[in-house]
């Protein structure tokens, strides 16, 4: 790793380990102002973000896709522009987006729909561009930018949420201060970055064959949308009929312990794709060494879990929200194989390997749904599910990887 990555990694780390504390204060935050009406919070908050991860796939193509020689006069026409391919992707995003809220809409949020899905489509549609945006960041290797956008979202937020509590909002007050940061950091980096970078950046291919490998990564990052972010509408649309203050408990907890190995991961997923992009070596065994990188945080995190998650919850919703210990701990280890599921598939979508990249997160969540559905407590279904279903696609990765690995080993024989 070159001095400049690993300037980037301390750069990227420290920004996501501010961001996630200020998410952890947001979850707290909002279980404590909402109460019980926080489930029906949490499943627009799943909703928007079951989107967000869905198009994350783009910010990992521009990574990709993007290098700091790509930033040029446009030479070619045959090369794709960035913000042509940006602003493309997230009308296309936000079309989606209204195709498949408006007839969901009244099941999901009853009277609040119109409102709400409103704020949904327009979250979705600036969600896109900043994430276009970061994804050339990470691909110029522009660390301090990634960091601004990466903190300054989960501050805006977080400051909005004490705003809308101090003016007595519901969750309609609530939703609209989770969408307006991704407004707000798209205008600060655009207005940082207009000077820096004044000439057109551009992709490496064809328009064509750049939307190609978009479309790629955008379904391979529904599968990891479905494993983060969508199991609060999953586990509400098979536990019909389970008590609100139940489905919150296990919500909450879900959120807490699984947060900062999986969001962490995933916030540093386009990171990884351009460290092992830029680096040289067998890629399985340095994959293999992040994964046992990630098996050690993750046992850590599990005993922390188990003594300090249940006063936490406690303090923040009261008794009705109580768990034993022992799940905390099971939950937090289930984050392992999601988190693992992000660095194999990091490292296939560095190696251009866009379809296995696909394979194995679609196969990863549906083996993760289908799991969900098992005739068991809610409890044991999240455990089970989450424990067991990410590590078939990362499996499928592992495989890929390695064929790659050895078609592009050169044999060579003594004489």
């Amino acid at each position: 790793m070159t001095d400049t990555m690993r300037s980037g990694a301390r750069t990227v780390v420290v920004a996501t380990i501010v961001a996630g504390g200020l998410a952890y204060l947001l979850t707290m935050l909002a279980a404590k102002f909402l109460g019980d009406d926080y489930s029906r919070f949490a499943i627009f908050w799943s909703t928007l973000y079951v989107f967000v991860g869905a198009i994350a796939g783009i910010q990992q193509e521009f990574a990709r896709a993007v290098s700091r020689n790509s930033h040029e006069s446009l030479a070619s026409a045959s090369r794709a522009r960035v913000d042509v391919v940006a602003v493309g992707a997230s009308v296309t995003a936000a079309v989606v987006a209204v195709l498949i809220l408006l007839p969901l809409g009244g099941q999901l949020f009853g009277a609040d729909s119109p409102v709400l899905i409103g704020q949904l489509i327009l979250g979705v549609f600036f969600a896109s561009l900043s994430l276009s945006i970061t994804g050339v960041f990470y691909g110029l290797h522009s660390w301090w930018l990634i960091a601004l956008i990466v903190v300054g979202d989960a501050t805006f937020r977080f400051v909005g949420f004490l705003i809308a509590d101090a003016l007595g909002a519901g969750i309609v007050g609530f939703a609209l201060v989770t969408v307006i940061p991704f407004l707000l950091t798209i205008c600060i980096s655009l207005l940082i970055t207009r000077r820096r970078y004044p000439g057109n950046i551009v992709m490496e291919g064809t328009y064509v064959k750049v939307s190609t490998r978009v479309a790629r990564t955008v379904v391979a990052s529904v599968g990891g949308a479905i494993l983060v972010n969508g199991m609060p509408v999953a586990l509400g649309a098979v536990s019909y009929g389970a008590a609100p203050a139940a489905l919150s408990a296990v919500f909450l907890v879900m959120t807490l312990t699984r947060a900062p190995l999986v969001v962490g991961s995933v916030s540093l997923q386009s990171y990884i794709v351009v460290a092992f992009r830029d680096s040289a070596g067998k890629i399985v065994r340095r994959v293999l060494a992040y994964l046992l990188g990630v098996l050690a945080i993750g046992i850590i995190l599990s005993a922390i879990a188990y003594v300090i998650g249940p006063p936490i919850v406690e303090w923040i919703a009261g008794a009705r929200f109580a768990l034993s210990p022992l799940f905390f701990a099971l939950v937090t280890v289930s984050s392992i194989s999601t988190a693992w599921l992000v660095v194999t598939g990091a490292a296939t979508l560095s190696q251009s390997r866009h379809t296995w990249y696909a394979v194995g997160w679609a196969v990863g969540a549906v083996a993760t749904v289908v799991l969900i559905c098992l005739p068991m407590p809610l409890e044991s279904r999240v455990v089970v599910a989450f424990s067991f279903g990410p590590i078939l696609g990362s499996v499928i990765h592992l495989i890929a990887l390695k064929r790659h690995e050895v078609r592009h080993t050169k044999v060579t024989f003594p004489g």
